[in-house]
């Protein structure tokens, strides 16, 4: 949630949500920009960092498919 909270995407209806980062020359651990943020992957890509969170619209139903979590992952890799 601190994460969540210092990256300005906390919202509590749209928990649960993840944040792919990842750790840097220092030890420490940072977000990965998010290299579409103008385009969203059903709705539940966050614009700011690679990640995702739920979509508890009618469309999502609160449910995070599958398919967008292995996309975001694939994506983190080639980061």
């Amino acid at each position: 949630m601190v994460s969540f909270v210092k990256r300005e995407c906390l919202n509590p209806q749209r928990i649960p949500s993840f944040i792919v980062e990842k750790l840097n020359g220092n030890g420490e651990y940072e977000a990965i920009k998010n290299p579409a943020h103008s385009q969203t992957v059903e709705g539940v890509r966050p614009m700011r960092y690679l990640g995702i969170q739920t979509d508890y619209t009618e469309v999502g139903k609160g449910i995070i498919p599958p398919a967008a979590v292995v996309e975001v992952m694939q994506e983190a890799r080639n980061c």
